[in-house]
């Protein structure tokens, strides 16, 4: 009895045991479980860098290239990439020259997403990537023995330029730029800083390495001397005043902006348009909308419609216009078409697209709120544009796709058209280009025709035709002007200064009373002493003085332009007045609380502002804005620091910080190469760092055995086995305990 009880028991645990190990199967079955083992790589990914850094590396011979490919992969399949910023699918060149570059400012090494495992023959000379797959940077001898000389950095430190050099090769020669007089050193192999003074006067200075390398772009290297510590005022023109001015004549303002930095206000005193170059108006534009800087332009008999501003850069930047904003005058403009003007002209093109040049010329000089008709003349008249306003004809200049110059030159029906009025309103200056390629005119009959219908006409001579003195003596006759040029490269001159020349100068003579008002009401009253300009006061713009006449004409302006400012003196004043008109309109060259440093290297441009109050506490919660290649804001960084920075320039340009509109500091910044041939060689740190990242690890030159690259794991669900044993488990625990 007793063992059948013992027996019994046991064959209950052994069920509870069944049962129990069945429901643990299923229930492991459920959690889903899968085995995993190791198999091929699916996806191998060969990656070349191409950029110009790689310049001389064995891997850009195809032989060499797929020798070694060969040698680590076997017969293994393969995905190939050349690369230097976007990855490029390709395949290798049976034969020939070393694989070209790929363009890139900086190289950008980014594999497949798809890729197991990547062999990258690099010399690691990037960002490290956010990868998964193993990497398996391979070593090119060849970029350990690089030959290259550049230049590393350049600075200005106390009134001293510094280069920073570095050479792998035989000595070179190393050119110092901008420097006078200048000077040639040599620089051997190695790394080290020279640095040579810079005359006071020097703007753009740099260091040019005479190397014959395979990376001639980091030879040279440029840099625009900062702004000294207390920016300069500069007076253009006559009447010369005494310090702090520093007087300088039209032709010697500068033609660079940065070289304007200098200057923290610039006064153009009763200077005419035409006295400065288009480089000198186009850089005194940049120095205002772009660097922040003041412009004062004073006036005379030399200054606003009578220093022939309108159409210019003097005008777009002043706040008071040199031509009322509602029309005066009826121009019409006719050029001559006749067969003559086909020949060809010195230069290109023919004597009648010069002349269509010339139109252009003189419609820039008009008032642009004037009415203007456009046309030609041959044997008949023809009529390109009728009775629109200046600036539209400006806008949509065109010539009638099918005019050809052809034909005589029939200047009886061109006067005919204009007294007649066909094709215009009531004409009243006539502008007329021609040869004069025709019979003379009857002068008194066609001065009077003229002088009936309203009508001035002037006259620009291209030739010395036969009807050219009759023309001559009608422009006389009516009050116009005549003018000879028959050189076609200056027609274009000839026709601004034709067109200035008929052009009312809006000058006054007449002595008159005017008040201050705004930021110049503490100047009180003056009277002018001499000429003075009749201007208009354009949209937007700050009247600062008003002549004290029942038109209350104004006197003088100020407004912003872009980051700058610029204000307008309509008359002549002694330069007393004109500094004390300088120290209330001109922006401040600096503020106190605000300290704003510059990195500037090859690699990147930084920016930092450290701003604090009076008492020395951090101001926090303020929107600087760098304006350098578009506008970027200066994000806070720490109390009362901010900090940004970019790519450096590529070509010469003015960096500017402005706070609420108005600019805390700016810098002028030389174009720099790009980042890529800032460092030239393998890069062991970063390609050790690839493959410790990523599992890989580094292919050394003497390494040729084929590669055990890590195997794609593969998973096989097992959740089905465990079900099945589970189900028999419980199948059986069952029928045991029912014969219990």
């Amino acid at each position: 009895m007793l063992w059948r009880t013992r027996g019994i028991g046991l064959g209950g645990i052994g069920t509870k045991v069944t049962l129990t190990a069945g429901l643990a199967l299923l229930t492991v079955a459920v959690g889903q479980p899968s085995i995993n083992w190791p198999s091929d790589p699916a996806e191998v990914v060969v990656m070349v860098d191409l950029s110009p850094s790689t310049r001389g590396a064995t891997f850009r011979e195809p032989d060499r290239l797929q020798q070694r490919l060969t040698d680590l992969l076997g017969d293994r399949p393969f995905r190939l990439y050349y690369f230097a910023s976007v990855p490029e699918t390709a395949t290798i060149p049976p034969t020939g020259q070393p694989l070209p570059d790929l363009p890139a400012d900086r190289t950008t090494f980014t594999p497949p997403a798809t890729a197991d495992a990547v062999l990258a023959f690099t010399d690691g000379q990037f960002t490290l990537p956010s990868v998964a797959a193993p990497i398996f940077p391979i070593v090119d001898p060849a970029l350990d023995q690089t030959i290259d000389a550049r230049v590393a950095s350049l600075a200005i430190r106390d009134d001293s330029l510094h280069a920073g050099v570095t050479n792998t090769g035989p000595p070179a020669s190393l050119d110092w730029l901008g420097l006078s007089p200048s000077a040639t050193t040599t620089v051997a192999s190695g790394q080290y800083v020279i640095n040579a003074p810079i005359p006071a006067d020097a703007m753009t200075v740099g260091v040019r390495i005479n190397s014959t390398d395979r990376w001639p772009e980091n030879d040279t290297m440029l840099i625009t001397s900062p702004p000294p510590a207390e920016l300069q005022r500069w007076w253009i023109g006559e009447s010369s005043p005494n310090a702090p001015w520093v007087s300088l004549s039209a032709r010697s303002l500068p033609t660079e902006p940065a070289r304007m930095l200098k200057a923290a206000t610039i006064v153009l005193n009763n200077v005419p348009a035409d006295a400065l170059s288009p480089a000198q108006l186009a850089a005194l534009d940049i120095y205002v909308r772009q660097a922040g800087g003041t412009v004062v332009l004073l006036g005379g008999d030399r200054a606003f419609a009578a220093g022939g501003y309108r159409g210019t850069a003097l005008d777009a930047l002043s706040p008071l216009a040199s031509d009322p904003p509602t029309p005066t005058i009826e121009w019409t403009i006719l050029t001559d078409a006749s067969g003559s003007m086909a020949a060809d002209a010195p230069g290109g093109g023919t004597r009648f697209n010069a002349t269509v040049n010339a139109v252009r010329a003189a419609l820039r000089g008009l008032p642009q709120a004037d009415f203007v008709t456009i046309g030609s003349f041959a044997r008949d008249v023809r009529w390109w544009s009728t009775g629109r306003p200046v600036s539209e004809t400006v806008a949509t200049f065109a010539v009638p796709v099918d005019l050809v110059p052809n034909g005589p030159t029939n200047l009886s029906a061109a006067i005919d058209a204009i007294t007649n009025g066909v094709g215009v309103q009531q004409t009243r200056q006539i502008v007329l280009i021609t040869d004069g390629g025709a019979e003379p005119l009857d002068v008194p009959t066609v001065s009077e025709r003229l002088k009936a219908s309203g009508s001035t006409l002037s006259v620009l001579a291209i030739g010395t035709g036969p009807a050219s003195e009759s023309l001559r003596q009608i422009a006389s006759a009516t009050g116009g002007s005549s003018l000879t040029e028959t050189d076609v490269t200056q027609w274009q001159q000839a026709a601004s200064q034709l067109a200035r020349s008929v052009t009312p100068d809006r000058l006054e003579r007449t002595p008159v009373a005017l008040r201050f008002s705004d930021v110049l009401s503490p100047m009180g009253r003056a009277t002018t002493s001499g000429p003075w300009n009749r201007t208009w006061l354009r949209t937007n713009a700050t009247l600062a003085a008003s002549a004290l006449t029942d038109t209350a004409e104004p006197m003088a302006a100020w407004w912003n332009v872009g980051a700058g400012r610029v204000a307008s003196i309509a008359f002549a004043v002694d330069s007393t007045i004109a500094t004390d008109v300088a120290q209330r309109l001109s922006i401040p060259p600096s503020d106190p609380r605000f300290a704003v440093t510059w990195q500037d290297e090859p690699a990147g441009v930084r920016v930092t502002i450290d701003a604090t109050d009076s008492d020395g506490q951090p101001l926090n919660g303020l929107a600087p804005v760098l304006s350098l290649s578009g506008y970027h804001p200066v994000p806070q960084t720490a109390p009362g620091r901010y900090e940004f920075a970019l790519t450096a320039p590529r070509e010469p340009t003015i960096a500017l910080v402005m706070l609420d509109g108005q600019p805390l500091a700016r810098r002028a910044f030389s174009g720099h190469y790009p980042a890529e041939f800032a460092a030239i060689g393998n890069d062991y740190a970063t390609l050790r760092t690839l493959a410790a990242r990523t599992g890989g690890r580094v292919i050394w030159p003497n390494e040729s055995q084929r590669l055990d690259l890590p195997r794609r794991t593969r998973s096989t669900s097992i959740a089905g086995l465990f079900a099945m044993c589970g189900a028999v488990a419980l199948a059986v625990g069952l029928v045991a305990w029912r014969r219990r």
